[in-house]
């Protein structure tokens, strides 16, 4: 069954799929309860002149990517995890590709993008605490080159 065209996708329902590694990942390594920093913008000039003293118009100059940030309850073991800690350890990096798709409810991707020459710059855990039972929240953030959407 084809989804409705018109109706916006639904947010809760996604995979973030690392490619490149030497390893076979975990199977839990693309299950996140969040995904953020799927956003990009045109940095702008200062601005030129117009052939008048009294207005500047700003020019696109750069584009500018959000670094992507991985939110999870944290896995017991997981070979993304070892990875990240290796390149922190060893201050060597292993650009990967990673792809981020909105699934549907047999899990086929309705909406994709791609992720490229992405690299961790920053891992965190939650705050652990004693007189709370909460999850241990794991925090991935990843610097990458550009990203696209894939079609489907």
């Amino acid at each position: 069954m084809l989804p409705e065209l018109d109706n916006p996708l639904l947010g809760f329902r996604f995979g973030v799929f690392f490619f490149g590694s030497t390893g076979i990942s975990h199977p839990l390594d693309f299950r996140f309860q969040s995904v953020t920093g799927l956003g990009v913008s045109v940095e702008l000039s200062g601005g030129g002149s117009e052939g008048t003293n009294t207005s500047k118009r700003a020019l696109p100059e750069k584009i500018k990517y959000e670094n992507l940030r991985l939110k999870r309850g944290l896995p017991l073991f997981s070979t993304l995890r070892m990875e990240v800690h290796k390149s922190f350890d060893q201050f060597r990096f292993s650009p990967r590709n990673v792809l981020v798709s909105i699934l549907d409810e047999n899990t086929l991707p309705l909406s994709s993008w791609m992720f490229s020459e992405a690299f961790p710059v920053k891992w965190s855990l939650s705050e652990l605490n004693a007189e709370s039972s909460s999850v241990i929240v794991e925090e991935l953030e990843l610097k990458y080159k550009n990203f696209k959407p894939m079609l489907l």
